[in-house]
């Protein structure tokens, strides 16, 4: 409806400029071109830009700790590698005097059996130690040697590989499991982690007359845990044998367990079989 009085309505609906002609129409001011859209579209561009930007530098931050960590992994294979040459010469020279020694001490009591039996006696006894001694350095050496099979692969294909060759032509089924994320270990838990899995197979061929052996290495967010059971005869706990060469027995077990601060846990009964589960930490 019109306003009374103007002859206009009260609310219109458009308004319609009638111009002379285009002189009638000037430019006052010229317009930003930064409207609130363009501002938007600009903000969120550049909020993209800034996201990918901190993405590559974590992408490229963990690229480079890895490629770090191979870096390092290598060169403690190669220190590993020359560490093996050097203990190879030290036990070939330690063996050798000790064995020399007692080769003399021998020869030595043979000559005086027959006239100094009281002399034989302690001849005797100085080579037992000499003996004693050798195994003892022999042993150590071994100790801190890294095994071969850990040069091809990791500690899961590793202890695979050694459990198929024990137990091949023996009738025992071996198998082994790798659970979890393989990752890199260090040069110490790999290794005694790969020994403490072989004895424990050795072990379960000469003593438990099993069917089977299972392996298991787990990697968890907070360590790795290694895992042998078989199903053989099981024994008493605390009834523990040292294997005949007394070099890597139940006693080594926890000697290469003490090195990398490791858990170790048996549980055994008879019939039912033998299980050993290792558990190292971050």
């Amino acid at each position: 409806s019109a306003t009374p009085g103007t002859g206009f309505r009260a609310n219109p609906r458009s308004i319609e400029l009638l111009l002379r002609s285009a002189e009638d129409i000037a430019l006052l001011a010229v317009p930003s071109p930064w409207t609130a859209e363009r501002l938007t579209a600009v903000a969120g561009g550049l909020l993209v830009l800034l996201v990918a930007a901190f993405a590559w530098a974590v992408l490229l931050r963990r690229r480079v700790t890895q490629q770090t960590e191979v870096i390092r992994l290598k060169a403690e294979r190669e220190a590993a590698l020359e560490e093996r040459q050097r203990m190879a010469r030290e036990m070939h020279d330690t063996l050798a005097q000790s064995f020399s020694g007692l080769g003399f001490q021998l020869d030595s009591l043979a000559a005086s059996l027959p006239s100094a039996a009281d002399a034989a006696r302690t001849r005797l006894d100085t080579a037992k130690q000499m003996v004693r001694h050798g195994q003892e350095e022999f042993r150590r050496s071994l100790m801190n040697l890294r095994a071969q099979e850990l040069e091809r692969g990791g500690l899961a294909e590793a202890l695979g590989e050694l459990g198929r060759q024990m137990t091949a032509g023996t009738g025992i089924a071996f198998d082994l499991q790798l659970r979890g994320t393989a990752r890199g270990l260090s040069e110490a838990v790999e290794n005694n982690l790969l020994r403490i899995g072989q004895e424990c197979v050795t072990n379960a061929v000469r003593h438990a007359k099993p069917s089977r052996i299972d392996a298991e290495v787990i990697f968890e967010a907070d360590g790795v845990r290694l895992r042998v059971k078989d199903d053989g005869i099981g024994f008493e706990a605390g009834r523990l044998e040292r294997d005949s060469n007394g070099h890597f027995g139940w006693r080594g077990i926890h000697e290469r367990a003490e090195q990398i601060k490791a858990d170790v846990q048996l549980a055994s009964k008879p019939g039912v079989g033998t299980e050993v589960v290792v558990t190292v930490e971050n």
